[in-house]
């Protein structure tokens, strides 16, 4: 809708109204049907409402096995944190990361594991410091 496109002539005021070609609208319901312009008569096509969602990009797993699965490599989260946190729930996001919540009925922390080297933590905050670790899981 941004790209220029020629419409065949230049929107019009007249006696305060304001006239633009009827092409316009094939632009504005991004269906290039919506206007038919014959040699005599012009037709509109009132687009039909469209039930139009945004694919959940979360999907739960029951077990760790079935989320590598579906992403494609292994994984190495644990089954528990500490004595305190258990894992709690599995799911992949957008068919790239695997994330498992560990919980101790209060408290909930999360551990994300993808391929490559993109920070992946969902924490975009800017900090004045930054020290890496590194972990080792067995």
């Amino acid at each position: 809708m941004s790209a220029p496109t020629k419409l065949g002539a230049a929107p019009t005021t007249v006696k305060g109204n304001v006239y633009v070609p009827v092409k316009i609208y094939n632009i504005l319901f991004s269906n290039p049907k919506t206007v038919n312009v014959t040699q005599q008569t012009i037709t509109i096509h009132t687009p039909q409402e469209e039930n139009v969602q945004i694919p959940n990009p979360l999907v739960e797993f029951k077990t760790l096995q079935a989320a590598e699965k579906s992403v494609g490599f292994a994984t190495y989260a644990p089954s528990i944190l500490t004595d305190e946190y258990k894992q709690d729930l599995i799911q992949v996001i957008s068919n790239s990361i695997v994330e498992v919540f560990y919980s101790n009925g209060k408290d909930t922390n999360r551990y994300r594991v993808a391929e490559g080297s993109e920070d992946i933590s969902g924490n975009y905050e800017i900090y004045s410091q930054v020290s890496k670790k590194g972990y080792t899981w067995y």
